[in-house]
């Protein structure tokens, strides 16, 4: 049986002291697995926000119904009693100072330990394998949580929802403010937890190309209706449909595009270390989505690979993929293509015994 599921979901916020309502979500109908990572996306106002605060009941429909987990929710119904349900789902908001408010770290990561019944003991060891889980050193426990960095608030704002072990966790534009490193991060943090953990996980969010690695399922929100949902891959065949939901193409899917438009057939060849690697324009993008060659890319210093090109390094990045058939490298590196997109079309688009368009 499915985690979530909804039927005809809607909600109207009611503006202007009560003589008018507007709907923040219309038709809204799916169904969500165990341990998968679902995203949720959408650009501001599309009502992805208001739909995850129907998952531990801060909200609940106006129009169709919920379930979430045990828990139905049903237009015209006040569900009561909802400790045990805000327990088994954990809400991670996008601001963390918005849930971190003890004097320290440790007291934030046992309140809600505590206050779903464990001992005192039980919340500090649950607070310390939290801990653990998002990598963060013990050494934070006795710090107020607004002397860590940005990225460390946000791992203790997880923290804290996980030392109560939820089945469920849904966090809202959880890479706001954060790095570029900072958000890859937390990404294969989350990812982890699906895979090591069996975590059901939904990410809101309007940056596509971060979860891209990561999450398993889509859902892709316009003006409070839900316009698609599908897999990865069914998500990437309609970029027209990503761009009138008003997200930014990602790297790899403006690589595709290109490659389509300039290679006269699909069948490539590339070359690395005077090795030809065959795979069709289609193919590589795709690849490419798992993984990730930007900047930081990591121990490359270490590596002396700094002075190799783009294109070189990523293409051994693929054949060392290929190779391991690792699902942590596919979580931890995806590729973003170098600013000068049409060299790096020249330089993929290698036709076998055909001239480039």
């Amino acid at each position: 049986m499915a985690i979530v599921s909804s039927e005809k979901l809607g909600y109207q916020y009611v503006v202007n002291g009560g003589s008018a309502q507007s709907f923040a979500l219309k038709d809204i109908s799916f169904e969500w697995e165990q341990g998968q990572f679902y995203a949720i996306l959408g650009a501001a106002g599309s009502g992805k926000s208001t739909l995850l605060q129907h998952l531990n009941g801060i909200l609940q429909p106006t129009v169709g119904r919920i379930r979430v987990l045990d828990v139905m929710f049903e237009a015209g119904v006040k569900q009561k009693g909802l400790k045990p349900l805000r327990k088994r789902v954990g809400l991670v908001f996008q601001f963390p100072e918005q849930q971190l408010f003890a004097d320290t770290v440790e007291q934030d990561l046992m309140f809600g330990p505590l206050q779903f019944g464990m001992s005192e003991q039980e919340a500090r060891q649950a607070a310390r394998e939290a801990l653990h889980t998002v990598g963060l050193p013990e050494a934070v426990l006795t710090m107020n949580p607004f002397q860590l960095s940005g990225g460390q608030m946000r791992k203790a704002a997880i923290a804290a929802v996980l030392a109560s072990n939820p089945d469920l966790l849904v966090l809202d534009e959880p890479t706001a403010t954060l790095d570029p490193l900072s958000r890859q991060e937390l990404i294969q943090l989350l990812h982890r937890l699906t895979v090591e953990q069996g975590k059901t996980v939904v990410v809101v969010t309007h940056r596509l190309d971060e979860v891209l690695p990561a999450a398993s399922h889509y859902m892709l929100m316009k003006a409070g209706r839900l316009v698609f949902q599908g897999s990865r891959a069914e998500l990437l065949a309609q970029p027209l449909q990503l761009q009138d939901a008003g997200l930014a193409l990602p790297a790899a899917l403006r690589l595709r595009q290109l490659l389509d438009e300039r290679c006269k057939e699909r069948s490539s060849v590339l070359e690395a270390k005077g090795q030809e690697v065959p795979i069709t324009a289609s193919e590589w993008a795709e690849r490419l989505i798992e993984v990730r060659q930007i900047h930081q890319m990591r121990k490359r210093e270490q590596d002396g690979e700094q002075a190799l090109s783009p294109t070189v390094r990523s293409t051994k990045l693929l054949q060392q993929q290929q190779s391991e058939q690792s699902a942590e490298l596919g979580a931890n590196v995806y590729y973003a293509i170098t600013r000068d997109s049409e060299s790096a079309v020249r330089s993929l688009c290698v036709l076998k015994g055909e001239d480039e368009r």
